[in-house]
């Protein structure tokens, strides 16, 4: 049996489980998933495609489309800010997340994890 053919077949029997056992579902599914795809992982899943896929998502965020809608949330911000429609948790809110958007990969690689930065 292949690795896909288990992943498979283990996925629809947590479904199945989930449709009957309403309560406690949701934490038994998700354990029997992530358990069995930790043991998938160790076979020979090429996971390139997602690789590129996030890897391009990654460089539009935080290249030149990313970095002019920063601006545009920026300059709306402020322009609200000023005329008084903000309030300082939404203004601190969109800066936030400016900044998780383009530190991320230094964030990430404080953590440990491995990334390339843009």
């Amino acid at each position: 049996m292949s690795v896909q053919t288990r992943l498979s077949y283990i996925v629809g029997e947590a479904y199945a489980f989930a449709d009957q056992h309403k309560s406690i579902s949701a934490a038994v599914a998700i354990t029997l998933f992530l358990t069995n795809t930790a043991h998938a992982a160790k076979g020979s899943i090429d996971l390139s495609p997602v690789t590129n896929v996030i890897d391009a998502l990654q460089k539009a965020i935080t290249g030149p489309l990313g970095t002019a809608i920063c601006i545009i949330a920026l300059a709306a911000t402020g322009f609200m800010f000023f005329t008084g429609r903000i309030d300082w948790m939404r203004a601190a809110a969109v800066i936030l997340g400016i900044i998780f958007v383009f530190g991320g990969a230094t964030i990430v690689k404080s953590l440990g994890g491995k990334t390339t930065a843009p």
